[in-house]
């Protein structure tokens, strides 16, 4: 990613625990991105926000905050807004209390003070909360409080941890579209950890996929999902055409096979593997296409018995499972009819399975 302005940088970041390490993690968060990272239950997420925020000290590396190695600094110099998992509101304290909370930790003075609460609120929509109790607030404008509490003292870098782990999934839309307005609108750096999916693709610019303690990968979401790095992101984006198959010797070249079907020419080492297989590049027809060597071809039958789904999908047996997405009425594509698949070989996408 060009980037005009480097607001974090992590450098060969390392962290034993008993049971667990973080492995030189390195990391370029620049100005005004919204950087999520992604990752399974104790892939390592909260222990790399923990260092970050101050929390926890690193064995070795460093990480720097707009251009200040903060690598020992203590957690209240670092220029960091922090928004924990429970949201940690002061319960005896009111809205426009607990926003306040870090202005009167800076000794900013009182006018000064007034003037940025009640403009963090009405930016957030919550001016009308000002004089509640957090024990009479719903969880979304919960939220929206301990975002305005970590917003109101500009920080360099927004860090979110787990943000909308607690909200009900009738409202998990609704307040991803106000985090990414209110990022838009603030433009703060934010790094925000979580393992739902859909949350990480609608919010983030750029996503790090996190296992056992080390970064699988780094970028947009268009290329984490269009070319995983390695089998581990392909499974755990549980992207749609993914087949597992081996990586065998082919005369002078390697190739990738799913079982005896000959996929495509790779240049990756003999082994097991997996291939993406492109949705969008997929054409079905119902009567067979002439195509040269350049495009894989091959018959499948449309399954039957498949349940009733909310996105509706063709699903298709050949070499392995393809899935489609759109509306095909079964009167046209009959469930044990022979259809044909066709797609590009160069944008199928082979990593080792390892």
């Amino acid at each position: 990613m060009n980037c005009d302005y480097t607001m974090l940088t992590i450098e060969g970041l390392c962290k034993h625990f008993s049971a667990f390490s973080l492995s030189d993690i390195s990391l370029q968060v620049c100005q005004g991105e919204y950087f999520v990272l992604l990752g399974p239950t104790g892939s390592g997420k909260s222990s790399l926000m923990e260092m970050i925020c101050g929390l926890r000290t690193p064995d070795t590396g460093t990480i720097t905050i707009a251009g200040n190695d903060v690598t020992r600094l203590d957690p209240s110099k670092r220029q960091i807004g922090y928004v924990p998992q429970d949201y940690a509101l002061l319960p005896f304290k009111t809205v426009s209390d607990n926003i306040a909370f870090g202005l009167r930790a800076r000794r900013v003075d009182s006018h000064e003070m007034h003037i940025r609460v009640n403009e963090i609120m009405e930016v957030l929509g919550i001016s009308q909360l000002a004089k509640r109790l957090p024990g009479r607030l719903s969880g979304g404008e919960r939220q929206r409080v301990a975002l305005a509490r970590a917003l109101v003292i500009r920080p360099a870098i927004l860090l979110l941890d787990e943000p909308l782990s607690a909200i009900d999934e009738d409202l998990r839309d609704s307040l991803v579209n106000e985090i990414r307005r209110i990022h838009l609108r603030m433009e703060t750096t934010t790094v925000h950890i979580c393992h739902n999916l859909e949350e990480a693709f609608a919010l983030g610019d750029r996503i790090g996929i996190m296992r056992r303690g080390r970064l699988a990968q780094v970028g947009t979401p268009n290329e984490i999902s269009r070319r995983p790095d390695n089998a581990f992101v392909g499974k755990f984006l549980r992207l749609p055409n993914t087949w597992d198959g081996v990586i065998k010797a082919n005369g002078a070249q390697n190739a990738f096979y799913v079982g005896d079907f000959f996929v495509r020419n790779v240049p990756n080492p003999v082994g097991p593997a997996i291939a993406v297989i492109p949705t969008e590049n997929l054409c079905i027809t119902q009567v067979p296409q002439m195509c040269d060597e350049s495009v894989l071809t091959f018959a499948a039958e449309i399954q039957s018995g498949l349940p009733q789904t909310i996105k509706p999908e063709l699903r298709l047996q050949g070499p392995a499972v393809i899935t489609i997405p759109g509306f095909y009425p079964t009167e046209e594509w009959t469930p044990g009819k022979t259809v044909y698949v066709n797609v590009p070989r160069e944008q199928i996408h082979v990593v080792p399975d390892i």
